[in-house]
């Protein structure tokens, strides 16, 4: 996001998701009830601290919409 990567501004939160090695796009997922949606994949059940994390991540990712018309790229 911007200038400073997802797995940097939530270090614990990349140790335990399933995509680490995805693109952020590969989240973005159509659901026939609400339309597109971020799906992120957790190794395991979060921890309630964690889901507070998880929250403020949902809310990142909620600002933002895949540009389906540009090439994404590692960064």
């Amino acid at each position: 996001m911007g200038s400073m990567a997802l797995k940097d501004l939530f270090p614990r939160l990349y140790t335990i998701c399933s995509i680490k090695d995805s693109f952020i796009w590969q989240a973005w997922e159509r659901s026939e009830i609400s339309g597109w949606t971020w799906k992120i994949e957790w190794r395991r059940n979060l921890f309630e601290w964690e889901r507070n994390q998880e929250h403020q991540l949902m809310q990142i990712l909620g600002e933002q919409r895949v540009k389906v018309d540009k090439e994404d790229s590692w960064v």
